[in-house]
């Protein structure tokens, strides 16, 4: 029988995490799931652990192969995924019981190829926070990406989701090495593409921020870069489903937002290159007035202009001042909590 859902899971040395990940998906209350293992060239035992769940479970399948980035494993998984919707699980993350139930029953109910969550960010302790509502989105129903461009301006999250099968078939990852942002391109593409979506305000997903090894740490200059590698992709196939005169603005405006992110996380020794390198990028939509201002807040108006005029110490110290009050802060609460 084919399966609903695909879910793809992509895995590189993921062992001290994939079983919680792979308990929550074959323990789904829809019954009629796929779950695809992609086993990046793994090194630990995470090869182990899959074989284990493919004996207990025969809905647990496996790609294995030779490590050659996070692009790669997804499209791989894209053409081998046999059921009428995919969705994506992160290894270090797991899910909630009926997360793909409900998710395939408002794609039925509402006949559309997306149906968009939001999700829960979680810690070791079990802390979890849901993910913020966006202000001027309506949850809950039905929407028009194009009419609500909003939407584009939520966190990637390409695996709060489920997509129909055959609405991809033009959607592709980059095949850039690694396994940093090459979810970019991919979520802007489906947003642009959809004629609608549904957006519930119901979380299934809990999203690890604790996990060392995760590709969302600080990073050198070279896998920063991939930013502007992910947008060349975008503006492609915007060009090509002739959507980018309609969506150049938003398109501008999301990738400012990159780069203030991404000042925050560039490698000390690498600030001075990667601001230089944006610096102009930054000016030129400056002064072109294509992106929406309104999105911005004044310290992150301020953070632009700081980069275009390429006022390096100033976003240093900054970013250091950003960083010494976050400590002091989880300090406080962790001796609050203590006493």
């Amino acid at each position: 029988m084919k399966p609903k859902i695909t879910i793809l899971v992509p895995i590189y040395n993921a062992e001290k995490y994939l079983r919680l990940c792979l308990n929550s998906l074959i323990n789904q209350s829809l019954k009629e799931i796929e779950i695809l293992c992609i086993n990046d060239g793994s090194t630990d035992h995470s090869f182990e652990i899959i074989n284990e769940y493919m004996i207990k479970d025969d809905r647990v399948k496996l790609i294995n192969k030779k490590n050659s980035g996070y692009g790669d494993s997804m499209n791989q998984g894209l053409v081998r995924a046999r059921g009428e919707y995919i969705g994506i699980v992160e290894s270090d993350d797991f899910v909630e019981v009926n997360m793909f139930e409900k998710m395939y029953f408002y794609a039925e109910k509402y006949n559309v190829d997306i149906v968009k969550s939001r999700f829960f960010y979680y810690w070791n302790n079990k802390k979890k926070i849901r993910d913020p509502i966006l202000k001027k989105l309506n949850y809950d129903t039905c929407i028009s990406p194009i009419n609500n461009q909003e939407v584009f301006l939520l966190h990637a999250s390409i695996w709060s989701a489920i997509y129909k099968k055959k609405f991809l078939s033009d959607i592709k990852f980059l095949n850039t090495p690694g396994a940093a942002y090459q979810d970019m391109s991919f979520a802007f593409k489906v947003l642009a593409k959809s004629p609608k979506l549904y957006l519930t305000s119901e979380a299934f997903l809990n999203y690890r921020q604790d996990n060392e090894s995760s590709s969302v740490k600080e990073c050198d200059y070279e896998k920063l870069n991939l930013v502007d590698v992910e947008y060349r992709e975008i503006k492609r196939y915007l060009v090509d489903i002739n959507k980018y005169y309609i969506l150049e603005e938003i398109y501008n405006t999301t990738l400012l937002f990159r780069y203030l992110w991404n000042t925050g996380r560039v490698k000390n020794i690498d600030c001075k290159k990667y601001i230089k390198h944006i610096s102009s990028a930054v000016k030129q939509l400056y002064l072109s007035g294509h992106y929406d201002k309104s999105k911005f807040n004044q310290r992150q108006l301020l953070m632009l202009w700081m980069i275009r005029n390429n006022y390096i110490e100033l976003i240093k110290g900054y970013h250091f001042l950003k960083k010494s009050w976050e400590i002091i802060r989880q300090i406080l609460i962790r001796f609050i909590i203590r006493f």
